[in-house]
């Protein structure tokens, strides 16, 4: 399983917030995307978002970042996670 570091909350879209993360198993910088609460528990949502996730990590381009991981709601946020507005901790 994946383990994050959270350095850097970097903005959100209209689905998730984006933070730039450590992976401390492979040791290497990526970009975490955590969905929001409202749509981290909609199977529809979760299915759909599932399907863009592997047809994205097929693709290979210089300017397109590689998708590693990708897990489904735990209800747990990789430490130092939080919504924009909200205290670490």
């Amino acid at each position: 399983m994946a383990v994050y570091r959270i350095d850097k909350f970097l903005g959100e879209g209209g689905f998730a917030y984006v933070y730039r993360a450590r992976d401390t198993n492979l040791d290497i910088d990526v970009a975490l995307k955590i969905l929001k609460p409202a749509f981290a528990y909609d199977e529809v949502f979760e299915e759909n978002f599932r399907r863009e996730a592997h047809r994205a990590a097929k693709f290979r381009h210089p300017n397109v970042i590689a998708i590693h991981y990708l897990h489904g709601p735990t209800g747990d946020r990789p430490e130092g996670s939080h919504e924009p507005g909200q205290a670490d901790g």
